[in-house]
C-alpha cells in the first residue's frame, strides 16, 4: 500500500469479491467485469488433529478473543491486514474453498496454453510465468 500511496504503483483491482477496508478506492475485480473470482489472502493458526478437542476448543476461543481486540486490529490494518478471526470450522471451509478455485483457475489456464509456445509451457529452471 504505501507503494501505491506514494504513486510508483496503480493499483487496478482487489481479487476479493466487494473493496477492501484497506484500498476502498480501489474497484473489486468483480466490478471490474472478471465474474466468479473471489480469492484473498490469509494466514491461520494450525494445530495437530491429534489435540484433544477440549484444548482446540480453548485455543480457538482465545485466538478469536486476540483477532477481535481493537488494539490488534488497529495495529495489524496499519501493516496492510484485516483481521477476520474464524472458527476452526471456518478455517477448513475457507481451505476447500480456496483450493476449489485455484483448482479450477490452474485447469483453466492449463488449457488455455496448450497451444502456447514451448517456452511458455517449459520455463527456463529457476524461473515462472
Amino acid at each position: 500500500m504505501a507503494q501505491a500511496q506514494a504513486g510508483k504503483l496503480r493499483l487496478i483491482g482487489v481479487t476479493s469479491s466487494g473493496r477492501s477496508a484497506l484500498a476502498p478506492g480501489v474497484p473489486s475485480l468483480a466490478e471490474a467485469g472478471i465474474k466468479n473470482f473471489d480469492l484473498q489472502i490469509w494466514n491461520a493458526f494450525a494445530a495437530p488433529s491429534s489435540m484433544p478437542a477440549e484444548i482446540r476448543t480453548k485455543l480457538a476461543a482465545m485466538l478469536v478473543e486476540i483477532a477481535r481486540s481493537p488494539a490488534v486490529r488497529e495495529k495489524l490494518f496499519q501493516q496492510g491486514w484485516q483481521m477476520v478471526g474464524t472458527s476452526p470450522e471456518g478455517l477448513a471451509n475457507r481451505i476447500q474453498k480456496d483450493t476449489a478455485e485455484l483448482s479450477r483457475l490452474i485447469k483453466s489456464k492449463k488449457s488455455a496454453t496448450s497451444n502456447a509456445p514451448s517456452a511458455y509451457k517449459n520455463p527456463p529452471s529457476g524461473g515462472f510465468l
